[in-house]
């Protein structure tokens, strides 16, 4: 309760500049500790009934998530769960309700979907608070926007969020027979391999962050080949010069380490050496004032020892020791208390004050600057890789077997349980568990291949290995920096109890002759297969208006909101010269196909006039959400607000399964005409088919992730099977590589295209309103073409590739190329016609800024619009109609008796053979669970995940060869 009284307040107060910078050591650790306990972040972990599925199967999971205390989440009851594809693409979104920090859900693999390494991603509104950034693309692409905010937010990516991937395989073409073939979906190029030499990609790690000239230092490194593969090699130092001559050997999962003293002055060479190949590694910039640090952890504490260059010889030191967040430990160091001010000494940090997990090391002086900063993993004693304990669980089981089995945890809790086939499941590098994603995962950088191996052995050997990763992939879920330094944190989210709808609503400019600028822009659809000659005749009146004076005078510009006049009128008449100009380029592409990148006339001219101008005052905004199939017809809720801060709205979703209607308006109640009514919903268009325009352009704020990040080299193989003697896999074994089967073509040649082949499908109505939201689109349908480029640049992007993609435009499965009628094209001008849009493309989004797909690889977008197939239409709405999905309900999971009657024929080929997310234990901590195993002899594998009253994180594994 304490967190939602002051986050509230917080969320009704800047951060911002809302207090002053500390200017002591002690101020620091204040603040540091304040933002830790004030400001908690949530962390997540999913549980799957299974390891790997097949097209047809239903995948069932359940979501978990804490504070950063360690606490069950009060605060977010709204979890967004995302399943995309391997290539990247969304294939569907749940939003899961979350009670006590647990939820549940279910995902349909659709067998019309195609196979390969599919990822859950979980995240809640909350989280997108922290690792923002903006994501790489070109600059151009920033023009096709509204405004520069929106392309702002459309670029807005994060460091880190939840990922689970496993792999989905082809649908079995016999029942029970699950081969594993897995049939990508077909890309239209074909890469051949290449044939250069090896290359490896080697990256340097100073322990604490930097390289410190005259004083020893420890650096990490990492070695892999260009796929991501871990290497076996030697690293070699030298400077013979200095006679520095060092050779450091990988340890695990191609990491290693070495101490040397960086020289102030004269280069130092470095090369890694593999399999009879060498390749030269540059070193990370030494400086010549920082402090390098040493840390490890010992039976009575963490041993940090530090070494000063420069201005941090004579700089009072601070030192805190944080988890989580939270800060359990922080000493002074002063020069004058050292022999030497360079080397500071050792200072312990006391075993009793840290918890199990990942502790945050941080150097800093006075000024708030970071000296140094490391994680280093702590482990009590009383630690345990597995607290769900299993008994009764047989070597094998027959067809139809009763399976009586018992568990216990250390309390009373509510966990989750899968038992799986061993025979049909995968063993795979992604096998996070509740323990290891909390106390691991979560807290650093990327992918953590199989994570138990940490954790499996307490020696020397584990502990080294663990101390190389958080080194090297040692990224800051908790940026000291920011939650020390007044006005580096903003808080931008507010976390959900149901859906929070945030928006603003943007003025148009009004103008003289729309209706005549809109009559070009569906001729100009309409004819896109005609000649140059014939498109000019058609524009050249179109052109000729615009040079009239009279129209750029319009005596309707509200020239206030611009606060010059006659600057407003320049910038239009610049847009109008820049339109012309960029017209006249576009004439080289006429046909089947159009540049993406390029800024055709009207869309700029269209578009981007009413850039930049705020409400000159605030309006009401009006929303109503319809839900179909309540009793008693559907319900209602409505109501209206004021904007607020120049046009911004919040609005607070009802609760709500399923679907529902949202109606969403905006007036200047100021016009309104006195004694008349006014007309919150309009259909979309006239009875002309004219566009009934709306009065502003209201527009949703975004919120969830576009970009995928790219899979690492673990993430889409697996590791070999265990041998069935006890022994544990590490990911220095071998790997097996999948044969990813594609659709054929010629070698160094396109597939053809293939209309049955689309990369995803989606409604004509909600792809609009995504248009409208990403800032592509002012709210209104202009046309086919028009269209077609915003569907292709919200759901493709610009792909970071600077040279223009081509878009083929489509009709009912007709390019341009081919004779379509005027008159049908124009059908397509119009939104109530429009069905679903296809989509169709050689582009990867994990695979932005490969270097396949420059040059001639360079991928291809095709749009497809499809109308009703019967030439039926659907109403079309003025202003914004939304279908907002709700809470998601979990299909039910199967689970057969067979205590009376067995089939006399096999039909029963469950992979998972019990799933129950909810399993209740008893007040010791034991629960017993019966079911019936399937058609076939089989071992099983035990999965148990769980999260105690205390929000002490559950886990148990059983898999047959460690019984």
């Amino acid at each position: 309760m304490r967190y939602a009284l002051f986050l509230l307040l917080l969320m009704c107060t800047p951060l911002r500049g809302a207090a002053q910078q500390p200017t002591t050591l002690e101020g620091w650790a204040d603040r540091l500790k304040a933002f830790g306990q004030q400001i908690p972040q949530e962390e997540i972990f999913i549980h799957t009934d299974n390891s790997c599925y097949y097209l047809g199967d239903t995948l069932y999971f359940k979501a978990y998530m804490r504070l950063s205390d360690g606490r069950p989440s009060p605060l977010s009851r709204l979890l967004y769960v995302e399943l995309l594809n391997h290539d990247g693409y969304l294939v569907e979104r749940q939003k899961i309700e979350m009670k006590a920090g647990q939820g549940h859900g279910s995902f349909c693999l659709s067998d019309t979907l195609y196979g390969g390494y599919y990822e859950l991603r979980a995240y809640t509104r909350w989280q997108l608070n922290w690792g923002l950034y903006e994501h790489p693309h070109t600059k151009a692409a920033e023009d096709w926007f509204y405004s520069k905010a929106m392309a702002k937010q459309y670029y807005r990516d994060y460091e880190k969020l939840y990922s689970r991937v496993f792999p989905v395989y082809d649908k079995p073409k016999t029942a029970g027979d699950y081969a594993q073939d897995m049939t990508l979906r077909p890309l239209r190029r074909y890469y051949k391999q290449t044939e250069e030499e090896p290359r490896a990609v080697v990256s340097l790690y100073p322990e604490g962050g930097s390289l410190v000239a005259g004083v020893p230092c420890r650096v990490a490194f990492e070695a892999n080949d260009e796929n991501g593969k871990h290497l076996r090699g030697k690293l070699r130092i030298k400077n013979e010069e200095l006679r520095i001559d060092i050779e450091a050997e990988t340890e695990s999962r191609g990491r290693g380490a070495f101490v040397f003293t960086p020289p102030a002055k004269g280069k130092v060479k470095a090369s890694f050496e593999w399999d009879g190949n060498s390749q030269e590694v540059e070193l990370p910039q030494i400086e010549s004032d920082g402090v390098a640090m040493q840390a490890r952890v010992e039976a009575d504490g963490i041993h940090v020892s530090l070494h000063c260059a420069g201005k941090a010889v004579t700089d009072p030191l601070g030192l805190t020791a944080s988890c989580h967040g939270i800060l359990k430990d922080f000493q002074t160091i002063i020069p004058s208390n050292m022999e030497s001010p360079e080397d500071r000494g050792e200072v312990t940090v006391p075993i009793e004050k840290l918890p199990t997990g990942v502790i945050q090391l941080t150097v800093f002086n006075a000024e708030g600057r970071i000296y140094a900063d490391r994680l280093v993993f702590v482990r009590q004693t009383d630690f345990k890789p597995q607290n769900i304990c299993f008994e009764g669980v047989k070597e094998q089981y027959e067809p139809y077997d009763e399976v009586n089995i018992s568990l216990s945890a250390p309390s009373r809790s509510t966990i989750s349980l899968a038992v799986r086939d061993a025979v049909n499941s995968d063993y795979t590098f992604d096998s996070a568990t509740m323990m290891t994603e909390m106390l691991l995962g979560s807290q650093v950088r990327g992918f953590v291949e199989q994570p138990e191996y940490y954790f499996e052995t307490d020696d020397e050997t584990h502990r080294r290995a663990l101390d190389l990763l958080l080194m090297v992939q040692g990224w800051r879920r908790y940026s000291w920096y920011e939650m020390a330094t007044p006005g580096a944190f903003t808080l931008r989210e507010p976390y959900e109890r149901t859906e929070l709808l945030t928006g603003v609503v943007n003025k148009y400019l009004p103008m003289e002759r729309p209706d005549e600028i809109r009559t070009w822009a569906l001729m100009r659809d309409a004819v896109g297969g005609t000649s140059t000659s014939s498109m000019q005749q058609i524009t050249s009146g179109w052109m000729s208006s615009l040079d009239d004076d009279s129209f750029w005078r319009d005596e309707s510009l509200d020239t206030e909101d611009s606060g010059n006049g006659d600057a407003l009128l320049d910038k239009l008449q610049s847009m109008q010269t820049e339109a012309n100009a960029r017209f006249d380029a576009d004439q080289t592409n006429q046909g089947s196909q159009s540049n993406a990148n390029g800024s055709e006339a009207n869309e700029q001219f269209l578009e981007r006039y009413g850039e930049g101008n705020t409400l000159k005052r605030e309006v009401l905004v009006h929303a109503e959400f319809a839900q179909p199939g309540a009793k008693g017809g559907e319900s209602m809720v409505e109501g209206d607000m004021e904007t607020f801060d120049g046009g911004k709205f919040r609005i607070e979703a009802p609760r709500f399964d399923y679907a529902c209607y949202m109606f969403l308006s905006a007036s200047d109640t100021t016009k309104w005409k006195k004694g008349e009514e006014h007309l919150w919903t309009a259909p979309g268009e006239d009875k002309n088919g004219n566009i009934n325009y709306p009065e502003f352009y209201v527009k949703f704020n975004p919120i969830h992730p576009r970009f995928p990040k790219p899979y690492n080299y673990y993430q889409q193989n697996l590791p070999t099977r265990r041998t069935g003697d006890g022994r544990r896999l590490t990911v220095d074994d071998d790997v097996i590589l999948m044969d990813e089967v594609t659709i054929g073509a010629k070698r160094g040649g396109l597939r053809k295209f293939d209309a049955s082949k689309p990369a995803f499908v989606l409604d004509a109505y909600d792809a609009f309103n995504e248009v409208c939201d990403a800032g592509l689109n002012a709210g209104y349908y202009v046309g086919a073409k028009h269209f077609v480029r915003g569907l292709a640049r919200t759901y493709i992007g610009d792909m970071n590739i600077e040279r223009p993609y081509r878009i083929e435009q489509r009709w009912d499965g007709k390019n341009m190329s081919s004779y379509v009628g005027p008159g049908t094209m124009m059908i397509f001008n119009h939104q109530p016609r429009i069905d679903k849009v296809y989509i169709y493309t050689d582009y990867s989004p994990r695979r932005e800024g490969d270097e396949k797909f420059e040059q001639s690889n360079q991928p291809t977008v095709h749009v497809d619009l499809h109308r009703y197939a019967d030439d039926s239409q659907r109403m079309t709405w003025r202003d914004r109609r939304l279908l907002l999905t709700g809470f998601a309900i979990c299909e039910d999971f199967y689970q057969p008796d067979y205590s009376k009657q067995k089939p006399t024929e096999p039909t029963d080929y469950r992979r998972t053979l019990y799933w129950n997310p909810d399993l209740q234990l008893d007040a010791e901590g034991r629960a017993r669970v019966r079911f019936f195993t399937g058609s076939h002899p089989t071992q099983i594998v035990l999965s148990a995940e769980g999260m105690a009253a205390d929000g002490q994180p559950l886990s148990g594994i059983s898999y047959p060869e460690d019984r």
